[in-house]
């Protein structure tokens, strides 16, 4: 119990550190191991700063890491950019899953696996290629001068 009381402590003063940050600003690992009390490559370390993520998020202030240096403020303006980039590594994982689907040895499956690996597979083909079109709709989108917006659709 006294874990998750410490955790969430550890959290929560993390998270008000970094609002009263502004947009754009870096905080280094060293910093938050200050603030937090952990080791930078620590589980803990990472758990803490993952739920101060989500917290964050939900208060208009979100982080994205720097690769051995820390994690920066995003910029109101770069959330798009970081959603789409988000949903581009959804699809990837569904990409994977996809293909495991794909290549699978269903000469070796049973009969009811192959009832199962089909009814799966044929789901799968409707979602991945849905997926497909979104993430290039919303890569389109995120564009300034998206040929999908409204104002730049020749309309006669």
């Amino acid at each position: 119990m006294e874990n998750l009381i410490n955790n969430k402590k550890k959290y929560e003063i993390l998270v008000e550190h970094i609002l009263s940050m502004e947009y754009g600003e870096t905080i280094m690992h060293e910093e938050i191991s200050g603030i937090i009390h952990e080791e930078h490559d620590s589980n803990r370390y990472r758990a803490i700063v993952n739920k101060a993520k989500k917290v964050l998020l939900k208060e208009g202030k979100a982080i994205e890491s720097i690769k051995d240096v820390g994690y920066r403020v995003i910029d109101p303006d770069c959330y798009t950019n970081k959603s789409v980039k988000q949903f581009k590594q959804g699809f990837h994982r569904l990409q994977n899953g996809y293909d495991t689907l794909q290549y699978a040895p269903t000469d070796k499956m049973s009969a009811e696996g192959r009832k199962v690996h089909r009814d799966v597979s044929d789901r799968a083909k409707i979602l991945y290629a849905a997926m497909a079109g979104g993430c290039t709709e919303l890569t389109m989108l995120s564009k300034k001068n998206s040929p999908l917006l409204p104002e730049n659709v020749g309309r006669r």
